[in-house]
């Protein structure tokens, strides 16, 4: 976790994720996860966990932008949560990259899944 970016990054980033999710049918609740130069926002959406990622436009990929579907390609010995839907799409001059997958447990609570439903922001077919 990182501190809170300039005002201007915050504001572009939090708007960017309430619209983002939207789109996903979710709400952003609860506390924010800023991550370095507020580069990642993070936050819980209901029992889903929201991770938006933004670059400047040309600069995106590498682990920071590619963790979440590449980690697919893992063996499935390796725990990681299930990636329900990632969303990726440029404006303004900046790449963002969203994805959604279950809220991680709280500490002190036994890993269990946190719905039996479907997902809201599951949709078939993977990235768009």
């Amino acid at each position: 976790m990182f501190e809170t970016p300039t005002p201007t990054t915050a504001d572009r980033m939090l708007a960017v994720q309430r619209h983002a999710a939207d789109q996903f049918g979710l709400r952003a609740t609860g506390r924010r996860v800023w991550g370095y130069r507020g580069r990642t926002l993070s936050s819980a959406a209901g029992p889903h966990w929201l991770r938006l990622v933004c670059a400047q436009a040309g600069t995106e990929g590498g682990t920071l932008w590619n963790g979440p579907s590449t980690s697919r390609t893992l063996p499935v010995s390796v725990p990681r949560p299930d990636l329900f839907r990632i969303r990726d799409w440029t404006t303004k001059g900046y790449v963002y990259g969203l994805s959604c997958t279950p809220s991680p447990p709280t500490r002190g609570s036994p890993r269990a899944p946190s719905s039996t439903r479907t997902p809201a922001c599951a949709r078939p077919g993977g990235r768009r």
